[in-house]
């Protein structure tokens, strides 16, 4: 991926590093863009992130970024469903940092020659970093965090966690950024935010993060499914009627129910394609999530 990094000041003047932009309460914002080659995989799946930083005494800064796929992070016990994982990534994080200042008193007392210059002192000082949704593509793929280097093994593992989701999935305005919800009709304190409708599930099996097997769950717009379970209740998940959700492992290519994706009755029960077989451990869990805009 080529990138350009763009560091202009329209105005010419004062800042070299950045954009400036008027933010909140008309304060100015240093905005550093960093822009990917435009293609048509960017055009479809490529969204963009802004990431903001404040600090106490300083002008608030931020950086516009490209990405293809989101990823979510799903470690955190408060991460049950999908739009749990959404929400996490919005949440603003405390960081430290550090900078130099005149140790003025050391210089005072010492010779004439150092004295000339300075000692530079570390002042640790507290930012706020805060990840928005700046840009929505026409369609969201969702990556989840299934591996991660676990040093009490000393290697990747597999992180075994269900996750629910459901057949839609709407972007809410809490993470998106003022322009993200201008673009997404939510501005002047709209609340109603993107949605999306899924259209595919790849699953990962196994316990292993250094092995295991795919498989992938995809709406067919012309499959005519089954529309009753197997305990002949009435299926409350009903898609378009000529749409329908078939399973491909390997070679094999089966229908199934829209409640074999999500869970029976979805909402509450919603089960996220997670799947564990008590007698040989195998996993089948959610890995990356397809989904078109549809609003």
């Amino acid at each position: 991926m080529v990138e350009e990094v763009v560091e202009e000041d329209p105005e010419g003047g004062e800042e070299e590093d950045g954009w400036m932009e008027v933010g909140k309460r008309n304060r100015s914002v240093v905005t550093r863009t960093i822009k990917s080659t435009e293609s048509p995989i960017s055009r479809i799946f490529g969204g963009k992130f802004r990431t903001s930083l404040r600090v106490p005494g300083a002008k608030e800064s931020a950086i516009v970024e490209d990405w293809r796929s989101l990823r979510l992070d799903i470690q955190p016990d408060t991460i049950h469903t999908i739009q749990d994982a959404l929400s996490h990534i919005s949440a603003p994080q405390t960081i430290n940092l550090s900078s130099s200042s005149s140790a003025s008193n050391n210089a005072a007392s010492s010779s004439s020659a150092s004295s000339s210059s300075a000692a530079a002192a570390t002042v640790p000082r507290e930012g706020s970093q805060q990840l928005l949704i700046e840009a929505l593509p026409p369609v969201l793929v969702i990556h989840l965090k299934r591996f991660e280097y676990n040093k009490d093994v000393g290697g990747v593992v597999k992180v075994g966690k269900e996750v629910r989701f459901g057949p839609e999935l709407v972007v809410g305005t809490d993470v998106l950024s003022v322009k993200g919800r201008s673009m997404a009709g939510a501005g002047g304190g709209g609340t109603k935010g993107v949605k999306y409708k899924l259209f595919g599930v790849i699953y990962h099996h196994g316990i292993s993060a250094s092995g295991g097997h795919y498989t992938l769950d995809v709406l067919h717009p012309e499959r005519y499914p089954p529309s009753t379970p197997t305990n002949g209740a009435k299926s409350t998940l009903g898609q378009n009627p000529r749409e329908g959700w078939i399973r491909i492992d390997d070679e094999l290519v089966s229908d199934v129910r829209p409640e074999d994706v999500f869970g029976f009755g979805g909402g509450a029960g919603e089960q996220g394609g997670f799947f564990e077989d008590g007698a040989t451990g195998n996993m089948r869990c959610a890995y990356l999530l397809f989904y078109r805009r549809v609003r």
